[in-house]
This record gives C-alpha cells, sequence and structure tokens, in this order.
C-alpha cells in the first residue's frame, strides 16, 4: 500500500490528533479493500475510503442505539464485510 494513500487519507478534515487507518484486506489474497479513517476525537466521523483513496462513506459520529446509528454500522458492514481486519496505522504528523 502506497505511504502517500494514508498520508491523504490522514489529512482528512476531522483526521485530528490520534487518528488511525484501520486497513482491511481480502482473505484469499490480503489485498487492500478498505481503508477506514478512525478519528481521534469521538465527535469526528468515521470515513470508509477503498484501496485508491476514493471516498466510499461518511459515518457521522453517534454514541447511541438509536435507528441512526444502527443503520450506519449496517452500511458500514456491508462495505467491509469480506475484509478481514489487518494492519492499523497511526496517522502522524508528516509521515503515515
Amino acid at each position: 500500500m502506497a505511504p502517500d494513500l494514508v498520508k491523504t487519507i490522514c489529512a482528512a478534515p476531522g483526521a485530528g490528533k490520534g487518528a488511525h487507518v484501520q486497513v482491511w484486506r481480502r482473505p484469499d489474497d490480503a489485498s487492500v479493500t478498505t481503508l477506514e479513517l478512525l478519528p481521534g476525537a469521538s465527535s469526528s466521523p468515521t470515513v470508509l475510503y477503498d484501496d485508491t483513496g476514493r471516498e466510499q462513506l461518511t459515518l457521522p459520529a453517534r454514541h447511541d442505539s438509536s435507528p441512526e446509528a444502527l443503520e450506519d454500522d449496517r452500511r458500514r458492514d456491508t462495505i467491509i464485510e469480506d475484509g478481514k481486519r489487518a494492519e492499523k496505522i497511526p496517522c502522524i504528523s508528516g509521515s503515515p
């Protein structure tokens, strides 16, 4: 995976201090399926990107079990369902 791609994702609005990129890979060939920006602040959205860095889904920060929060979880699961959780890369200012 290109370090520039991670660096670009980490520079997205809302990433903030303490953000990470969770990499999801195909179990059969270990290729990247999804990159998930996990924000440093609990009030920032979670954003899913494809393996080229194109945004797939933005999920607002929700801390409840409202119907909207459950729907967001379902949409996230639909995107990452074929992926296996792999490395988690910290967003560090100046480098991925």
